[in-house]
């Protein structure tokens, strides 16, 4: 959306599931977004979103939601098998996209998305859904480490605490749910971790 002047983000949501409502509730708490498109295979769950946030436009057609000119930006709230089929398209038809973790299954999906990003000129904002990095004990733990206060770090070390999520995770627990430790690691240290 570089460049443009615009009221309100225009957003559409594919998937209605557990990530999916999650996604219709913070856009609606955002004063500058407006949700107008709702997408899922189970139309009667991207009905219940509909109504609860009174959302213009339902489908169960992510393509047909993609075709949808007034849409501004979409989220993608699917399998994570989907991801990288649904995000390629969304790139083709000059989406920005925000995609739920991870960002794509196979390298290669991930290699197609930069790729047709690159052929946009980087006009297509993409931005995947590492949460955490917002988190406001994060953003003061990494405040700490880039003014040197906390001294050099040579251990770091994480643990998941809680329920596994309501979805089922089709991806195994490293990508589905240890990859926002692995990417706190990055954001933190501003490396690789060895």
């Amino acid at each position: 959306m570089k460049g443009k002047i615009m009221d309100k983000i225009k957003i559409g949501i594919i998937g209605a599931g557990f990530w999916g409502k999650n996604h219709a509730r913070v856009f609606n708490e955002l004063k500058d977004v407006e949700i107008i498109a709702i997408c899922d295979i189970i139309k009667e769950r991207a009905i219940e979103i509909a109504k609860n946030y009174n959302i213009q436009y339902i489908f169960t057609d992510y393509k047909e939601l993609l075709n949808n000119k007034e849409i501004d930006a979409i989220s993608i709230c699917t399998p994570s098998i989907t991801h990288g089929e649904i995000a390629l398209e969304a790139i083709k038809k000059q989406k920005d996209l925000f995609i739920e973790k991870p960002m794509t299954t196979k390298i290669e999906e991930a290699i197609n998305l930069k790729n047709e990003l690159l052929k946009n000129k980087n006009e297509i904002v993409l931005m995947v859904g590492f949460i955490e990095r917002f988190n406001p004990v994060v953003q003061k733990a990494k405040e700490l480490i880039d003014k040197g206060e906390i001294g050099n770090i040579i251990l770091s070390y994480s643990r998941r605490i809680g329920a596994w999520p309501e979805r089922i995770g089709d991806v195994g627990v490293i990508k589905d749910t240890a990859i926002h430790d692995i990417d706190l690691a990055r954001f933190l240290f501003q490396e690789d971790p060895i």
